[in-house]
């Protein structure tokens, strides 16, 4: 994957705050339309498709605010133009939907249908909704809003706008120009205010940005146009060679100082998965107590038996959750399981102290999903890694491995997904896991032999 590099200026901080949709009133989030313009010519070797994308539009903006009580905040837009063509087109927008951001407050959610003299149906806004879906390949659950696009007919174009506030700014990303079906024209925006450090990478023989640079911001702009469809393959760009932009803020810079942001190495991902990193501190409160009235049972376990305890106890006793409502992230481990509740995130976490409390050395394994591409070990970026987990050995220095469970499966010691099989990936170990001695990083593959013996296929 050939690659340029472009650097931008703006100010970040990370603020973890989660939102959630489930109680927003959808029909609040309406967009000002303007007049359309006139229906698009459509070129002769388009018109057997079912649905033609007219145009599409991303834009990206990190923004500052020292007045405000967010200083440091995101957004993000898509807005697109479709022709519908035939029935199977017809049939995309009976139930079209828009995937919900992890850790985003929608702002806009609209759609209309324009007729070829011109008029316009908006969208009913009681006919969105926010559900939960399940994705087959990933092995995930996740939220889409879903909406029915009014009054399509065949002959008809449908503007869809979709936008997305973040209270903190937007780290890394990957930008893509091509989508299910061909697109006439592509463009991307990216808009950072001044301070952010950020590293911009041209893939696979993307040009050059049209750049304007104002008093307070940088704005890059890519067009491309007469893109050919991918179908449902929109995961793999990166493996067909297709043009994507990636966006990675690296500094920040910040009256006279300047702050480190991601990370430089593989090594570095340890380190904030480590113990006391970056979690609250209230965070472990009552773990030491909480496996000291476990101890007459774990002291007469082996070491596997040790983790399966704790394992068995989270996929019996508790619900995963994909994310955790305003209030029940601030809980403790402890209250969380009081509470029989968790997420991915605070269950990564948990881990890390289960293993430290029991004495019990561990690795750190990052992988990504063989169904978004292979895993570049020369790109050293979190955007690609999808899933992280643990090896350990029991006392005859035999390999175990500890993959979470989640909302739509639960993993016992020593099973793998389907979706890793194959796939490259990236142990990170420390013998002290609070030291500032640097990580010991090896590569390995999750090859079919490893994978067959790890993974029950009755599961």
């Amino acid at each position: 994957m050939k690659k340029k590099h472009i650097q931008l200026g703006s100010l970040f901080l990370i603020i973890f705050l989660n939102f959630t949709a489930l109680g927003q009133n959808l029909s609040s989030l309406k967009h000002k339309w303007k007049k359309p313009t006139p229906q698009n010519e459509i070129p002769d070797s388009l018109k057997n498709e079912d649905v033609v994308i007219i145009s599409k539009t991303v834009y990206i903006n990190n923004h500052k605010d020292v007045t405000s009580s967010i200083p440091l905040f995101a957004s993000g837009s898509v807005l697109m133009r479709y022709r519908v063509q035939t029935k199977a087109g017809l049939d995309y927008f009976t139930k079209f939907s828009l995937s919900k951001s992890r850790g985003a407050k929608p702002t806009t959610i609209d759609a209309r249908t324009i007729k070829k003299d011109g008029t316009t149906i908006n969208l009913d806004r009681d006919n969105i909704k926010l559900l939960r879906s399940y994705n087959k390949l990933s092995e995930n659950y996740f939220y889409e809003y879903r909406l029915s696009v009014p009054g399509v007919e065949i002959g008809d174009e449908v503007e869809i706008v979709y936008s997305n506030s973040y209270n903190e700014i937007i780290s890394t990303m990957d930008l893509f120009f091509h989508d299910d079906y061909a697109i006439m024209e592509s463009k991307v925006v990216i808009t950072t205010d001044r301070g952010i450090i950020t590293n911009i990478l041209l893939n696979n023989g993307l040009p050059d940005p049209i750049r304007v640079e104002g008093e307070n911001e940088s704005i890059l702009t890519w067009k491309l146009t007469s893109l050919r469809p991918i179908g449902e393959q929109y995961n793999m760009i990166e493996d067909y060679e297709l043009p994507f932009v990636r966006m990675i803020v690296t500094e920040i810079k910040h009256q006279g100082s300047s702050y480190d942001v991601g990370i430089k190495d593989w090594g570095a991902i340890f380190d904030r998965l480590a113990p006391g990193s970056l979690e609250q501190k209230y965070k472990p409160k009552g773990l030491e107590e909480y496996f000291n009235s476990l101890k007459s049972k774990l002291d007469t376990l082996s070491t596997t038996g040790k983790v399966n305890y704790i394992a068995q106890f989270i996929n019996d006793e508790i619900e995963i959750r994909n994310s955790l409502n305003d209030g029940d992230d601030k809980l403790s481990y402890v209250d969380l399981f009081s509470k029989k509740i968790i997420d991915e995130i605070n269950l990564i976490n948990f881990y890390k102290h289960m293993f430290f409390q029991l004495k019990i050395p561990y690795k750190v394994i990052l992988a990504k999903n063989r169904y978004q591409g292979e895993l570049l070990v020369s790109d050293i970026s979190s955007r690609q890694i999808t899933d992280v987990f643990f090896e350990f050995r029991d006392e005859k220095d035999a390999k175990h491995y500890l993959f979470l469970s989640n909302e739509s499966k639960t993993f016992s010691i020593d099973e793998l997904p389907y979706s890793l099989e194959g796939t490259k990936a990236i142990l990170l170990k420390k013998q002290d896991p609070f030291s500032k001695e640097k990580p010991e990083v090896e590569y390995m593959n999750i090859g079919f032999a490893m994978w067959i013996l790890l993974h029950d296929f009755l599961n």
